[in-house]
This record gives C-alpha cells, sequence and structure tokens, in this order.
C-alpha cells in the first residue's frame, strides 16, 4: 500500500524502529585500520563509509593516498563507477605520488572496462605497461588489455597481448583464465587446431584447473568443428558423466546428438537412411533408421517430408527406444511449419505420455517456442538458450538473445539480461543487434538503479555506433541516470539538449528541465520556464506537469498563498488526476502543521467521500483522529480511530490508532475501557513494538489503582523489549514503583541498568535517573555518594537539573561538613 511519507516529525520519537551502538573510533590510526580491514574483508559498503569519513576528517594524512586508492576500488565493487574514477583521479592528482601511480591507472582501467568504454580502459592499462614497465600490475594489465580486445570480438589482437605477457611471474590462477579465453577466441575465429591446443593445455595443468568441465565442452566443440567426431564424443561425454552439475551439461548433450547426425552430410544421409529402409523394411533397426532419415530431412528445413517419416515411426514403433526422440522430431516439425497450437496440445499429450523428467525436459523445449509465438512467453524463458544451439545463421542468434535479453529484462532478472545482451555484443559484434544490444544493456542497469553504470554504458553507445537509431533515447536515459541519482545540474544540461534537438522526448525533457531547476534551488527560474512551456502549448498530461510543479515551485520560492491557490486551481482543473488524493492529503497535513484543525479536517475528509477506494483513505481516518483530538472533541476523534481499525483491519496504521485510542480514554479517566484496549494492543501485535507499550500503559494503569505488584508484574513482562528507548523506559517506570514502594535497594537497582544500558542515547532520561539515583543515595544516607552524583548534573543541558543539582550539592557539602 503505497503511503505519503509525512513531513512534519511525529511524537513519540523514542518509538523508532531500531537504535543501533557503534564503537567509537577514536583516532587516525584506528579508523584507517577499521577501513582497511573492511575493504580487505570485502565488506566494500562498510569500508565506503568508513574511509569517506576518513578523507573528510584527515585530509593531511600520511595515509590519504591509500585510503582514495581503496575507496576508489570500493566503489568499482559496489558498480559506482563514476565516484571510483573521481577517486582514483585524486590520486593522480596529487603531487608526488609516483609509487602508486601504476595502481591507480590499473584500477581506472578496470572501471572502463567493466563499463565496456575499451578504448579508455586499454589507455589507461597502456600506461601502467609503458611507464611502469617493474610494476606488479603489469601482467594483469596486459592481460586486462588483452580481455577489451576480446570483448569487442577482435581476437587476434587479444592474442598479440598475450603473447606480451612475462611467463615467469605469471601466476596460475591468471594462466588459466588466460588459456581459457585463448581457446575461446581461437573458436570464434573458427582456427579449431589452435582451439584445440589451448584446451587440452588447460585440462592438463596442475593444479586442477577451476573450469575444467569447460573446458572439455569447448574441446568438444572445436573437435566438432574440425570433423574430429570421435573425439568430439569422448570429450562431450567427459561433461556429462563427471560434472552431473556443469552449466554445459546440455549443451555437450546437444552437442553429442549434432555429432551423430554431423557424422554424414545431410544428403549423404538422406540418401543412406532412405535407400536403407528401402531395402531393409523388416529390420530390427527400422526404427533406427527412421529417425536418422527424418533427422537429416527436418536439418535440412524439409519439415512436412521429415513429418510423414516421424509419424510412420511413431506409428510403426511405438514401443520403440526411439520413440520420444521421434516424439520431439515431430513436435519440432510442427513448431517450424507454425502449426503452434498443434504443437501445444502434441506437446502436453507427449509429457503426459514419457514420464522421465530428461524427455519431460525436451518436450518443454518445443513447448516453450510454441507458447512464446502464442503470447505465452513465461513458459518459453528457459529454452530460447538451445535454439542459439541449433542455429547457423548468426543474425537468428543475435536475434534469439536479443529476445531473451529482453524477457529476462521485462521479468526484472537482470544478471541473464544482462548476459544475453554481453553475448551480442561479444560474439555478435557486427551485427544489425550490437546497438541494440549496448542500448539495453544501458537499461538494465537503469533498471537496476546503477545509474553510474547506465551513464557509461549509453555514452559507450553514442561513441561506438554514432549512427544508431537509438540516438535519442539514449540521450533521454542518460539524462534520466542523472536525473535519479540527484546530479541534477548534469541533467538539466541533458534534457536541453533533448529539447534543442527537437526530440520526441523534447516536451518531457522540457518539464524535467524545470524540476531540476527547482532541485538546484533556482525556483524563479523554474518558474519562467513553466510559464513559457504552458504558453507553447502541449498536452494535457504535459500541461498538468507543469502546473504541478509551478506550484510547488512557488512553495520552495516562499510564495505560500500562491501556491495554495495554484493547488486548489490544480484539483478543479484536474479533479479526475491521479494525483489528486495526494494533492488534498498534503494540504492536509499542511494545515495540521500550521494547527488549523477545521481546514485539516476539511481537507482529510475529502478523501474518503471522494475517493473511497484510495490508498490513502486510511491515513485519512487516521489524521482525521489526530485532528479531533486537538479540537478537544475526544469522542469523535475515538471513532475515526476505531473506523481506521474496523474498515482496514490491514492497515499498518490500526496499532498506532488502538494504542491512541486507549491513550485518549486514559486521559479521560476511563481505566477500565483504557485497559481493554491495551489488552487488545498486547494480545494483537506480540511482534511490534506497540506490545511493549501496551503493556508498560497498564502498569500504569495499575499504579494508579495503588497495585504495585500487578503493574511490575506487567512491566517485567516488557523488560526485554529490543528498543533502547523504550526499554530505558520501562525499567524507568519499574524503579519508580519500587522506590515509591520504599524498595529502595530494588530501585537504585534498576536506575542503573538504565545509565548503564548500551547504545542509549536518551539524554534527559539519563540525568533525570540520575536525579533518582542521587536521591536515593540520599535518603540512605550515603551523602558522598550522592554529592558525586550531583557533580556530574550541574553541567546538564537542561536549566532545571543543573539548579536542583547545584542547590542540593551546595546543601550536601555544608552538612556533610
Amino acid at each position: 500500500m503505497k503511503k505519503n511519507a509525512l513531513i512534519f516529525t511525529l511524537l513519540f520519537i523514542i518509538f523508532a524502529l531500531r537504535s543501533i551502538a557503534f564503537a567509537v573510533i577514536t583516532n587516525e590510526e584506528d579508523e584507517f585500520i577499521f577501513a582497511k580491514k573492511a575493504f580487505e574483508d570485502k565488506f566494500y559498503e562498510v569500508a565506503k563509509g568508513q574511509l569517506e569519513s576518513f578523507v573528510k576528517k584527515y585530509p593531511r594524512s600520511d595515509r590519504i593516498v591509500q585510503a582514495q586508492l581503496m575507496l576508489g576500488q570500493c566503489n568499482y565493487h559496489l558498480d559506482k563507477l563514476l565516484p571510483a574514477i573521481s577517486e582514483l583521479e585524486k590520486v593522480l592528482n596529487r603531487p608526488r605520488q609516483i609509487n602508486v601511480t601504476d595502481v591507480a591507472f590499473y584500477w581506472l582501467g578496470e572501471i572502463y572496462l567493466k563499463g565496456k568504454d575499451f578504448s579508455a580502459a586499454r589507455d589507461y592499462f597502456g600506461r601502467v605497461v609503458n611507464e611502469f614497465p617493474d610494476s606488479e600490475y603489469r601482467n594483469y594489465a596486459l592481460h586486462s588489455i588483452a580481455m577489451t580486445y576480446f570483448e569487442s570480438g577482435a581476437f587476434r589482437d587479444a592474442f598479440l597481448w598475450w603473447e606480451k605477457l612475462n611467463k615467469q611471474e605469471l601466476d596460475e590462477e591468471l594462466a588459466q583464465d588466460i588459456e581459457m579465453h585463448r581457446g575461446i577466441g581461437y573458436l570464434r575465429l573458427n582456427d579449431y587446431d589452435a582451439a584445440r591446443r589451448c584446451f587440452s593445455l588447460y585440462i592438463k595443468r596442475v593444479p586442477r584447473p577451476r573450469a575444467l568441465d569447460e573446458a572439455y565442452y569447448y574441446l568438444g566443440e572445436a573437435n566438432f568443428n574440425s570433423s574430429d567426431y570421435h573425439q568430439a564424443l569422448e570429450n562431450y561425454s567427459q561433461v556429462i558423466t563427471r560434472f552431473p552439475r556443469s552449466r554445459f551439461r546440455e549443451l555437450s548433450r546437444f552437442g553429442i546428438a549434432w555429432t551423430y547426425l554431423k557424422m554424414e552430410r545431410l544428403e549423404d544421409a538422406q540418401e543412406y537412411f532412405a535407400k536403407f529402409i528401402e531395402l531393409n523394411p523388416r529390420s530390427q533397426v527400422l526404427d533406427s533408421a527412421l529417425l536418422g532419415l527424418a533427422a537429416s530431412l527436418a536439418k535440412a528445413d524439409k519439415y512436412e517430408e521429415a513429418l510423414d517419416i516421424y509419424e510412420r515411426l511413431i506409428k510403426e514403433f511405438p514401443a520403440s527406444q526411439y520413440a520420444v526422440s521421434a516424439y520431439l522430431g515431430k513436435a519440432d516439425c510442427l513448431y517450424n511449419l507454425f502449426r503452434f497450437q498443434e504443437t501445444v496440445d502434441f506437446c502436453l499429450g507427449a509429457i503426459k505420455k514419457f514420464s522421465r523428467r530428461s524427455d519431460r525436459d525436451d518436450f518443454f523445449y518445443t513447448l516453450g517456442w510454441a507458447y512464446q509465438k502464442m503470447g505465452r512467453s513465461e513458459d518459453a524463458i528457459l529454452t530460447f538458450e538451445d535454439l542459439l544451439r541449433y542455429s547457423d545463421d548468426e543474425i537468428i542468434k543475435a536475434s534469439s538473445l536479443a529476445h531473451l535479453g529482453d524477457i529476462y529484462l521485462e521479468k526484472n532478472e537482470f544478471k541473464r539480461a544482462q548476459d544475453a545482451y554481453d553475448s551480442i555484443l561479444k560474439e555478435h559484434t557486427h551485427s544489425l543487434y550490437a546497438d541494440y544490444a549496448q542500448m539495453q544493456l544501458g537499461m538494465v542497469f537503469f533498471r537496476m538503479d546503477k545509474y553510474d553504470a547506465a551513464i557509461i554504458a549509453l555514452r559507450s553507445l553514442l561513441a561506438n555506433f554514432p549512427k544508431t537509431r537509438f540516438l535519442e533515447e539514449a540521450g533521454y536515459y542518460i539524462a534520466m541516470s542523472y536525473f535519479k541519482q540527484g546530479n541534477f545540474p548534469s541533467a538539466e544540461e541533458e534534457f536541453a539538449k533533448l529539447v534543442v534537438s527537437r526530440s520526441r522526448y523534447a516536451a518531457e525533457a522540457n518539464v524535467k528541465r524545470g524540476v531540476c531547476l527547482m532541485n538546484m534551488q533556482r525556483h524563479q527560474e523554474a518558474l519562467d520556464l513553466f510559464k513559457r512551456i504552458r504558453m507553447s502549448g502541449m498536452s494535457r498530461e504535459h500541461l498538468m506537469a507543469v502546473d504541478y510543479y509551478s506550484a510547488w515551485a512557488q512553495y520552495f520560492s516562499g510564495k505560500e498563498k500562491n501556491f495554495l491557490k495554484s493547488l486548489n486551481d490544480f484539483l478543479l482543473r484536474y479533479p479526475d488526476s491521479e494525483i489528486s488524493p495526494d494533492i488534498i492529503f498534503w494540504l492536509g497535513e499542511y494545515y495540521y502543521r500550521n494547527k488549523n484543525w477545521s481546514k485539516a479536517r476539511d481537507y482529510f475528509l475529502q478523501i474518503p467521500s471522494r475517493f473511497p477506494r484510495d490508498d490513502l483513505v486510511d491515513d485519512a481516518y487516521y489524521w482525521l483522529g489526530w485532528v479531533l483530538y486537538h479540537k478537544k472533541d475526544h469522542l469523535s476523534a475515538i471513532r475515526y480511530f476505531e473506523q481506521l481499525t474496523i474498515r482496514y483491519s490491514g492497515s499498518p496504521l490500526v496499532p498506532d490508532a488502538l494504542y491512541r485510542k486507549g491513550i485518549i480514554l486514559k486521559e479521560a479517566r476511563l481505566f477500565k475501557e483504557a485497559a481493554d484496549i491495551f489488552q487488545q494492543l498486547e494480545r494483537r501485535f506480540p511482534d511490534m513494538h506497540f506490545y511493549y507499550l501496551a503493556l508498560k500503559e497498564q502498569a500504569e494503569l495499575k499504579k494508579e489503582e495503588r497495585d504495585f505488584k500487578a503493574a511490575l508484574s506487567l512491566l517485567r513482562k516488557a523488560e526485554n523489549c529490543p528498543l533502547i528507548d523504550l526499554n530505558a523506559l520501562i525499567k524507568f517506570d519499574m524503579a519508580s514503583i519500587l522506590e515509591e514502594d520504599d524498595n529502595l535497594n530494588d530501585a537504585l537497582v534498576e536506575y542503573l541498568k538504565i545509565v548503564y544500558l548500551e547504545g542509549l542515547q536518551n539524554k534527559p532520561l539519563i540525568e533525570r535517573t540520575n536525579m533518582k539515583i542521587a536521591g536515593i543515595l540520599e535518603k540512605q544516607g550515603k551523602w558522598y555518594d550522592a554529592q558525586e552524583v550531583y557533580s556530574r548534573l550541574i553541567s546538564s543541558e537542561q536549566e532545571d537539573i543543573r539548579r536542583f543539582a547545584r542547590e542540593r550539592l551546595n546543601w550536601l557539602k555544608a552538612n556533610t561538613e
């Protein structure tokens, strides 16, 4: 349920959901060590906060460069790429920091590599290699340069850079990674012999390589594509038998199927199978021959002919070991003949017929495509990557990847969407979908709220594809990324470009420019811009936005009367606007804050009467209860709180409304009725802080009746409250009851528990508690102990405590002497 965040501070701040006590780090050395340990343990969010604090507090520290280096790396790992660049550039701009320049250059390269700005990445890696030949980062920089070419599809250039590595200083993990990428690069270049050498070397490495299953799969691919089918079968089988959970297992299974079929050319296969069937009509392997013929026809896109053979096989050999394959082949032919409903019906029947999970999964594969064509894409998403393996058409592969990425993006499965778009950029660099993939990568980051990464990806699109059809869209989302991250000057600049270029986003961009100006505190400029926009004429939707933001610009300019008039004019002009309830509710809040109870009531009342189905109705009832409470109309206040609890029992405001009702009854000295409400609150919300409040209030009612034993019993139930401030108040009430009952020793213990309560930040309560402690010490004749407590209180910020403590201290000193 959506809720308006209340602008004014609510009462009872002590009821905050959580109170966390942090250890105090008192000096530069401790702060730096803490931040460094957090960074080394990969707690990057924590390390970032500590390092930012360190840099701010100790700008002249000898460790400032180390701190900025780590801060840049924290931002890199947290995908905050622009701040990462900023921190590392600060390192480079510091004089006499030659000893860390190579490190800064290297990480700047990694940042641009992650953002897919390969040219900039190569510049920084190149500086490490050329300017710091003895750097420990040299090999890593050379490898990263190679990866910039690898990821852009320039594999031969990548090979050249890998050859420049100092192999004597190459650690094992990096060597494995390089060998794997070299093999994949040769595979993409169709140099299968070189690919086989790379993967074979990878497999033989000691200790065991990290991605052995991947190496066996790609080695099988190299064998397959070089027509070494027997060896291909061996390597595909290694994946299946040795790595049952490998992500390459299914690809290897498909590879084996392709290998058997590819051992003969398609025309030769068709001729052989057809001839065999003709000459051996009663052969025990006739079903196998029929399957081979149908498969070869299907691969040649002769789906009608293949369909006839599959149907013959199913009819004549219902119990054949190849029945599953026959059913799968028929389903595939139906699909490729655009007979999608028949495909669905047939696959559903086959799923019922065959119980083995592996068989069912294969039917779901074809079924998924049929569902997707019929608009039921949720069932198809698991099968699209399989299509990529079957197709020989690069355009189809790129199109399929784009389609996969779009579906994942729509389902908010961002990592999978990113992988699909990345595959286009890596494997189909020159396809028609390359610029689209780069655009969509920006959209993935935008949807994930990673705005720095989105900006870098979209700017890379504009740089690498200057004639892309997505120029306007990229510009708009660059502007929106700045806007979302609160960088309003940059956002305003980008929106202005869209307006000047007469982009299809121009009208919206102009309105957003005004919002940027407002956020930059340039309210009069925003008002002038909105006025020009309104005079230029535009759609009702944009006029509505202009009128709404114009009102707020007046508010922030201090023109409250104009602001209120503009909001009311908006409600008259656009009575059915979806934001009308929010405006009415805000006006109610405005008059509530200004203690104009009558007007606040009038606006809050409009919500349930005009918009009875709006999400704000329960909020309106809640604040109507408060308004009537302030107007001293307690019965009406209770009635609104009751309506909220009855009509909107699922609202998060219900426990507060019940609590407020109990408080009003208590103030009216209707103690029995109040106790009933607090007991109900205790029963219904045992997992909320209102449970402890209810016990506390019940205890106060028992104290009012002088039933100290019952009051203490209730407070004991509440003393484990996890909210520190509320816990302290409960202990204070317990101590007060014990003191009033002349149980001074136990009262003193409870008061001391408050003072020693770790994490308690409520200074006034701590001082009140110390006053109580001093008073008990006086009663017990512990004059010098009491003096010590009073001496700490004479510096209190509260005048009454300071004055009383001074008076008691003077009296005690005079009388004890």
